[in-house]
This record gives C-alpha cells, sequence and structure tokens, in this order.
C-alpha cells in the first residue's frame, strides 16, 4: 500500500512541530539545576570532600572548598578565568585558557597562576612576571614552579600582598614569557573578589 500524499504531509509536519517543542522544558530544567546546585557536594578519589559553587556566588570568581578525611581540615579555593583565550602555536594550539586560582591550605594563602596547556618559561630558580592592577604602575613579582615540575603552573610570591590587591581592585593585566612563544598579556576583571580566610 503506497502512503498518501496527505499522509506524508501530516508525518512531516508533526515531527516538525515535535522537535519545536522542548523549549518549555529547558526553562524547567534550568531553574531544577539552579535549585540543585546550592547544595551539591562530592567526594574524590583522594579522600577529599568538594563543596561546589553556589548559584549565588560571583559571576566571575568561582569558589569552593574541599576537606580531607582524615584530617578534617578544609582547603578553600578561589578562581577566574582570563577574559580571552590565548592562541599558541602547534603542540599547544586551539586556544589556552589562563587562571588565576587563590588557595588557603595548611593555614598558608597562595595564589598561582595556570593555563590549560603550554609552559610557562622559568628556570630552576623560578620565573617573574608582571602585574598591573586597574591604573597603578606595573609590579614585577617572582614567581616559582610546582613541586610536580608542571610548566604550565607558577606560584607568585607576596601571596598576602597579591591578594590584597586583588580584593581592592577591578581589572588586572599579567604579563609573563611562554616557552617557545615569548611575552603574552591576560586580563582577568577581579571586581567582587571576597575572600576571608
Amino acid at each position: 500500500m503506497k502512503p498518501t500524499l496527505q499522509t506524508i504531509l501530516f508525518v512531516s509536519i508533526f515531527s516538525f512541530t515535535a522537535c519545536q517543542s522542548p523549549s518549555n522544558n529547558s526553562k524547567n530544567t534550568d531553574s531544577l539545576s539552579a535549585d540543585t546546585a546550592k547544595v551539591d557536594t562530592t567526594s574524590n578519589a583522594a579522600g577529599h570532600v568538594e563543596k561546589k559553587p553556589t548559584a549565588t556566588d560571583s559571576a566571575k570568581w568561582k569558589y569552593h572548598e574541599e576537606e580531607d578525611k582524615m584530617t578534617s581540615k578544609k582547603t578553600y579555593f578561589a578562581s577566574i578565568e582570563a577574559n580571552q583565550q590565548l592562541q599558541f602555536d602547534f603542540p599547544y594550539d586551539g586556544g589556552v585558557t589562563a587562571s588565576i586560582l587563590v588557595r588557603k591550605k595548611g593555614g598558608e594563602n597562595e595564589v598561582m597562576l595556570n593555563v590549560s596547556k603550554g609552559q610557562f618559561n622559568m628556570g630552576i630558580d623560578g620565573g617573574s612576571l608582571k602585574a598591573r592592577f586597574d591604573s597603578d604602575k606595573a609590579k614585577t613579582y617572582s614567581t616559582s614552579g610546582p613541586s610536580d615540575q608542571s610548566g604550565n603552573v607558577m606560584f607568585i610570591s607576596s601571596a598576602g600582598g597579591f591578594i590584597k590587591n586583588l580584593k581592592t581592585h577591578k581589572k588586572l593585566l599579567i604579563e609573563t614569557e611562554f616557552y617557545n612563544e615569548g611575552s603574552r598579556q591576560m586580563e582577568f576583571d577581579i571586581a567582587d573578589f571576597k575572600w576571608d580566610h
């Protein structure tokens, strides 16, 4: 039995309208996920309990904490991504995200600059970067690498002073050297940074 033109037309219209209707469902899903994000916690393999950011957190800064199950000690984190991705040549092409991570671990505050891929140009004794907060004069900070020798993370010296500047300024421009890529600048909108740790 051959399908008639009327049947084909009906099936086509029905399929088209079925594909167009999920927009109302997405609103419900979004509000549900926003409500569940307020209290979501998970455990990771290292025995830490991680509290995910709440819906009331600042749009740019992301905050979370981890608790060591063995000692019940907490580590606090705040992170923010640069306004734009860096563009590197192969093998790190495809867009590189730079971020600042503030961490309080073991009673000590630390500030790190991180890139999703690529390597900072640091020697055995570390390196340096220039930071300019708002329209203040640029200041040079010494940096050091992590104990695991990862090339995509650098610890910024004078963490206390750096954190104070993060709290009292709105914009930050960082310039540092990358292996085989030269000096690059990264801009961050740092307004509304909250850190009471």
